[in-house]
């Protein structure tokens, strides 16, 4: 008998372009796990050649000789010349989810018509051709959460070696090496919440972990205010691009070296080709709600999403404006399902309670409203600035995986929030405590009359 033909995949009318820009942001990017985060494989392209040229990538992926290695558009072009890369300027998540949308819609819309015909002749054959091919459709390109451990065992150990590889980090760096350790980065669904007293820093270190994201990191990031004006916001990221003490910067005590690498910086912004790379957003008067969120993510697509102020939005159940336990916990219960959905990560800051000065970040209830936060974040940071030593303090108060820790971070507003070791901050508290009080000038006495009544 002659040997059977290879079965090619039919033809299901999708647009090849998000096929094409798939695979070349995947070789551009190197971001091959955000497809299979995914759950991209070979048979989820229509095009025959696409099929090919994601096995091709795989294979690389997975070879000896280039281990965890993409290959680059060039490698790609030259090994099968019907490819032709366009260039996008979405995630490769996003285009994944576009290209499992389209696949689906093509493919149920055929499968219904086949079903209709049948069913003019033998309805009962044709409900349960039906029923059968909804079914597998759904398995195939649906958001189901159901899996069994025979499907998953091979996913499982591809996200075990990139744990392996990436010493951990599997998410969106922290700037803070402690965090990494203890968290594996900012991973898609995660509620993250930086907690502390006014006047603490904040929303620096919001602004530091934002700045590293898209910059060190070549992520898309959503920085939304609702403490700060979109000015206040803009003067920090660029003092901390730039390199340059923020009150200096403020205040227009600028060095001349200092002016020209704001120039400088001020420059290489203007002429990113990704304008949405960076969004610095705010909410219109009456807009606060998580559904006005979820619209900007729609609108921008970030792979962070960063909230200064959590606490400050409206609750989209109950319509209040009002704080108490209920709207809170409608606000984050939101916002986790938020970061769920889109399947990204979230870092938001709130409030710490007065009375957290005396405990010091040894309990969540430290944070105002911790009941409404608890039940949702996969981490809470208490952060705690010492005037007298010039360090801040950080505690992981609360984590769903990983251990709780305290480290230290060395503020320099505009320039670093670089994380310092134990000792050199317990070097700063006995310096602290060392250092003789100021001497006070002596008063000049006081001359008293007593003029008495006459």
């Amino acid at each position: 008998m002659p040997p059977k033909k290879k079965k090619q995949p039919r033809s299901t009318g999708i647009i090849p372009t998000t096929e094409a820009q798939l695979l070349t942001q995947i070789a551009a990017t190197g971001d091959l796990l955000a497809a299979r985060r995914a759950g991209i494989t070979a048979n989820t392209f229509a095009s025959p050649t696409s099929q090919l040229v994601y096995e091709f990538i795989e294979e690389h992926y997975r070879n000896p000789g280039t281990p965890k290695e993409v290959p680059t558009v060039e490698q790609l072009t030259h090994h099968y010349r019907a490819f032709e890369p366009t260039a996008s300027d979405a995630s490769v998540g996003s285009l994944s989810d576009e290209l499992k949308h389209h696949r689906f819609k093509s493919e149920l819309v055929t499968e219904l018509g086949e079903v209709f015909e049948t069913a003019k002749l033998k309805p009962a054959e044709a409900a349960a051709r039906g029923i059968s091919s909804i079914r597998k459709l759904i398995q195939l390109y649906g958001d189901s959460a159901d899996t069994t451990m025979s499907e998953s065992a091979i996913e499982l150990v591809h996200k075990l070696e990139e744990i392996k590889s990436m010493r951990g980090v599997t998410g969106i760096p922290y700037p803070w090496a402690t965090l990494n350790r203890e968290t594996g980065g900012l991973n898609p669904g995660d509620l993250a919440v930086i907690y502390a007293r006014p006047k603490n820093f904040k929303t620096w270190l919001a602004i530091d972990a934002a700045v590293q994201a898209t910059y060190k990191y070549n992520h898309r990031v959503l920085f939304v205010t609702t403490e700060m004006t979109l000015e206040q916001i803009k003067k920090r990221v660029l003092a901390t691009l730039s390199d340059v003490d923020y009150e200096r910067m403020r205040t227009g005590a600028m060095s001349k070296g200092e002016l020209a690498r704001i120039h400088d910086m001020a420059d290489m912004l203007a002429a990113d080709e990704d304008e949405s790379r960076f969004t610095i957003s705010s909410f219109a008067k009456g807009e606060k709600g998580i559904g006005h969120l979820e619209a900007k993510i729609e609108e921008y697509e970030p792979d962070l999403v960063i909230v200064d102020g959590l606490y400050r939005l409206h609750d989209d159940v109950t319509r209040s404006r009002s704080r108490d336990q209920l709207v809170v916990s409608n606000i984050v219960m939101g916002a986790k399902n938020c970061a769920l959905q889109y399947k990204i990560p979230m870092l938001v800051t709130t409030q710490a309670n007065r009375e957290g000065e005396q405990t010091k970040g040894t309990t969540l209830r430290e944070m105002a409203f911790s009941d409404s936060f608890a039940q949702e974040v996969d981490l809470a940071l208490r952060v705690m600035f010492e005037p007298e030593t010039g360090v801040i303090t950080a505690v992981i108060a609360g984590i769903r995986e990983g251990k709780t820790a305290t480290f230290y971070i060395e503020p320099k507003p505009g320039n670093s929030f670089h994380e310092v070791d134990g000792q050199h901050a317990m070097a700063a508290q006995r310096a602290s405590r060392k250092a003789p009080a100021p001497k006070r000038r002596p008063q000049p006495a006081r001359e008293y009359t007593n003029k008495r009544k006459m």
